[in-house]
């Protein structure tokens, strides 16, 4: 007996050795070629933070613009919670721009926020009231380009979960071109019409969930992700979440008589 402990307690050893080091090889080891596109191997992380109006008060339904400076091919639209705080994943390493906004408050910008896996940036943004002395500062815009651009992306819970059938409303604010409604697949994509380049807003007002409005720079190909955050009991919307969504108004000779 003695001799069935005494060998016995390295085999212990060495099987839980073993089986820290798969652990610590799993834990380090990064996405999939598959997930990583372009057929390379990319370590993704996480970027959070909160907007808050003070201490203990928090901005609930900002949006977040999240962009990489060097490329505008990807963006990340997600929205502040209850506790004014938002976060997006799987964001691999390099430098971000970080743009929050609330109707009837000054936008904040954040240049510069680094990811670098395994640490998760934190961006916290302290926001004030536009007051009518102030003018509102206008959205970064990517110039007006007349090639057609194609816009595709995907609408997710913010557990990352795909939501299906969730309307989404494109327009140009110089109204250069028609507004654009569409509506996400079983898996949560959705792609939409050739669309010119420019500035555009993204519209979002789905029911349980806080509505989003965000200002687009469109200035070539673009993958869209969007992550929607569940509306709280009691939310108060804004005067414009109120508002019904604009429709196009046909011209006199395609009304019917009765309607000219």
């Amino acid at each position: 007996m003695a001799v069935v402990r005494e060998s016995g307690r390295p085999m212990r050893r060495q099987l839980i050795s073993t089986t820290l080091g798969l652990a610590i090889l799993a834990a380090a080891a990064p996405l999939p070629a598959s997930e990583a596109g372009s057929g390379q191997s990319v370590r993704r992380s996480r970027l959070q933070g909160a907007a808050l109006l003070g201490r203990n008060r928090f901005v609930v339904g900002a949006t977040v613009l999240v962009t990489r400076p060097e490329s505008a091919s990807k963006l990340f639209v997600t929205g502040s919670d209850h506790r004014g705080r938002f976060r997006v994943d799987g964001l691999p390493d390099g430098d971000y721009r970080v743009e929050v906004r609330r109707e009837g408050l000054l936008p904040v910008v954040k240049e510069n926020v680094g990811l670098r896996f395994p640490s998760r940036a934190v961006v916290e943004v302290t926001m004030k009231p536009l007051t009518g002395a102030q003018a509102l500062p206008a959205a970064g815009s990517a110039g007006d380009l007349p090639a057609a651009i194609a816009v595709q992306g995907t609408v997710t819970a913010r557990d990352g979960k795909p939501l299906t059938d969730i309307p989404l409303r494109f327009a140009r604010p110089d109204g250069r071109q028609d507004p654009v409604v569409v509506r996400t697949d079983a898996a949560g994509a959705f792609e939409l019409p050739p669309l010119s380049g420019g500035q555009w807003r993204l519209e979002a007002r789905v029911v349980g969930f806080l509505p989003i409005w965000a200002e687009l720079p469109l200035s070539e190909d673009t993958e869209l992700s969007v992550s929607l955050v569940p509306q709280p009991a009691g939310y108060d919307p804004s005067p414009l979440e109120l508002m019904p969504a604009e429709e196009l108004i046909p011209p006199a000779q395609a009304l019917a008589p009765e309607l000219r």
